[in-house]
């Protein structure tokens, strides 16, 4: 109990350290206002929106239109369609949403991956900007000129829109939903402290330049998404977050197919991660060494394993001998079993460790309501989860993402040996 104990305080102390850090950013109103220079409409920058698709042909269409639906000057805005190889109709549905409009233009190209999707696009860039955008997303029409703004500022390379779930209909797509509201509210805070560690493919916005400079999209990653935002950083650029551009995407609506993705985002941090550990504790990264770097490290490869330890050595024990003691009496419902003296016996034993679980839970319970209010305002046709119910639902939602982690690390062999680590 003393080894489940001390593992538990390890865990409470970073996710409270790192919580309290990213809600003091977060709620500094010295930090918005320095972000908030307009661009006079006849001065806003030109844009080639790149959608590389493979396979999207029951989603392509409607992408496209939601980008010719885009409040911008139409002269300065450009579209690109790249077909990875697609085996379906993507590409004919692609020009069939486009029409005429001689601001699309539909490439295709042998399937290479969505890096070099994006990389073609961006070899027929001739504009000051340059987006990506999922072809399962679609973004809202006063999204870009919310994003644009950032680019006065000379030092920006990329600006992240705020996603939210598209029609998200079974029970697992409304918890994501809550999830990519969280992930919004976080994402705000890291972009005060210039440590954004994830450029996602529905709408980010880059600077052509800068993108140039960098190199491109990398083609040695599973996540180019995570890679461009760090290699960015540690070029010494900003990276920004836009939490108006509002841009909805498809999630998975079952467990098999919400593993796979989570299988590539977390193995993809990871790698991720492990290429940039030598920003870790330097001093002229600013935030991105001192504190994202050693951070992340942590997060990725050492708290999942906390977090399954403390389960197992807790919360998993007390329900098994219960069981066990209903088995052996024969009594279905063991009147000595309540969840009161459950709580009893994993935490009030301990009055720290009472205070640790209390401050922990009132902090994660504000970003969950914070995050669920945001869901209500942006979605209002939508019914959310009661939000009675849904605390209980995410425990057990965040648990199944857990397993995931640690389940998704049997591939790191493969991938090692393949040499997706790089340099």
């Amino acid at each position: 109990m003393l080894v489940t104990e001390a593992l538990f305080w390890i865990m409470y102390l970073f996710v409270t350290a790192y919580t309290v850090f990213l809600l003091t950013a977060y709620l500094n109103p010295e930090e918005e206002r320095e972000e908030k220079k307009a661009i006079p409409e006849d001065e806003l920058p030109s844009i080639t929106i790149a959608i590389p698709a493979w396979n999207e042909e029951e989603t392509i269409s409607e992408t496209v239109r939601s980008v010719l639906r885009l409040d911008y000057p139409q002269e300065k805005l450009r579209v690109i369609v790249v077909d990875d190889g697609s085996a379906d109709r993507t590409a004919l549905r692609a020009k069939e949403a486009a029409g005429d409009d001689p601001r699309v233009t539909i490439l295709r190209q042998e399937n290479r991956g969505k890096a070099a999707a994006l990389n073609t696009a961006l070899e027929h860039t001739k504009t000051d900007l340059f987006a990506c955008l999922d072809a399962d997303s679609y973004v809202t029409p006063q999204a870009l000129k919310r994003m644009v703004h950032h680019f006065a500022d000379p030092r920006v390379a990329a600006v992240a829109p705020y996603m939210h779930v598209a029609r998200p209909r079974t029970l697992l797509q409304k918890l994501q939903q809550v999830e990519y509201a969280i992930l919004g509210i976080y994402r705000e805070a890291m972009s005060r402290l210039n440590i954004i560690n994830v450029l996602p493919g529905p709408f980010s916005v880059y600077r052509t330049r800068a993108l140039r400079e960098a190199g491109g999209f990398s083609m040695e990653t599973i996540v180019e998404d995570q890679e461009i935002a760090w290699r960015l950083l540690s070029h010494g650029w900003k990276l920004r977050f836009e939490k108006e551009a509002i841009v909805y995407t498809h999630t998975p609506a079952t467990l098999r197919g919400l593993y796979k993705q989570r299988k590539r985002w977390y193995l993809g941090s990871l790698i991720t991660v492990y290429a940039y550990k030598h920003l870790a504790f330097k001093r002229e990264h600013g935030h991105l060494g001192l504190f994202l770097t050693p951070a992340m490290f942590f997060a990725l490869s050492i708290l999942p394993f906390l977090a399954a330890f403390i389960l197992a050595g807790t919360l998993i024990p007390q329900l098994v001998k219960k069981a066990v003691t209903v088995y052996l009496t024969g009594i279905v419902i063991d009147p000595s079993f309540s969840l009161t003296d459950l709580v009893y016996d994993l935490y009030l034993v301990d009055g720290g460790m009472l205070f640790a679980s209390s401050m922990l839970f009132l902090i994660t319970g504000w970003w969950i309501i914070h995050a669920y209010r945001t869901v209500k305002r942006v979605m209002p046709g939508e019914k959310p989860i009661r939000l009675g119910t849904l605390i209980p639902y995410l425990a057990a939602y965040f648990i199944i993402i857990l397993t995931f982690k640690l389940v998704s690390l049997k591939s790191l062999p493969r991938l090692a040996r393949e040499r997706v680590w790089w340099k």
